[in-house]
């Protein structure tokens, strides 16, 4: 049985998620570490995080047409990336970048991992 070829340029593989940049892949360790530490506390500490969430991914996608090509608000989000789109691995700038998020979230409620 030959072995399966890699992608060629241009290409994508489809199988399985799609890979995060290093730096992309360091923010959802530090979201998952808070998210984590959340799950084993109190529910109304859960609930006020799931509600943080769901406020910024839905701020996000309302304010960017961009947002599922964007791999930061899947971090979030915790969905998963069409392996047949484009993708972008920029954070959104100042006010709305997702790493400035997650550091907020790690400052409230704990599970610091660095960015």
């Amino acid at each position: 049985m030959p072995e399966p070829k890699p992608p060629q340029p241009g290409e994508r593989n489809q199988e399985g998620p799609l890979p995060f940049s290093v730096k992309n892949q360091k923010m959802k360790d530090a979201f998952s570490a808070v998210q984590s530490r959340v799950n084993n506390g109190p529910y109304d500490q859960l609930e006020n995080f799931m509600t943080e969430i769901t406020l910024r991914v839905e701020y996000l996608r309302k304010k960017y047409p961009d947002w599922q090509k964007r791999a930061v608000v899947h971090i979030i989000s915790s969905s998963t990336m069409d392996p047949n789109s484009e993708v972008t691995e920029e954070d959104f700038l100042g006010e709305d970048s997702v790493e400035a998020f997650i550091t907020s979230l790690q400052n409230k409620y704990g599970g610091n991992l660095s960015i």
